[in-house]
């Protein structure tokens, strides 16, 4: 099992602003939800969203990319999507 975030570790837009953290750690087999992160610094996705299009509301600057979620943290892009997600998109 692969770990894509660990607990309290921060999404950032590529420009470093805060976008929120994991709660927990997040593993790639593992199924996730909103309810894995907290500290939301700008308003929270509504489930359904199609995430590929939140921006940053300080810069504009892009935090998550899909389809799915690949998330911007400190380090640069990391896939955070589920290994079924990723095998259904060819990934």
């Amino acid at each position: 099992m692969t770990l894509d975030a660990k607990a309290g570790e921060q999404v950032t837009c590529e420009n470093g602003h805060v976008i929120c953290e994991a709660v927990q750690n997040i593993a790639t087999a593992a199924p996730y939800s909103s309810a894995d992160w907290t500290g939301w610094t700008q308003p929270e996705p509504m489930m359904g969203t199609e995430l590929g299009r939140c921006n940053c509301t300080v810069c504009g600057a892009r935090w998550v990319k899909g389809p799915g979620a690949i998330f911007h943290f400190a380090d640069g892009w990391r896939d955070a999507r589920p290994a079924w997600l990723k095998a259904e998109t060819g990934d």
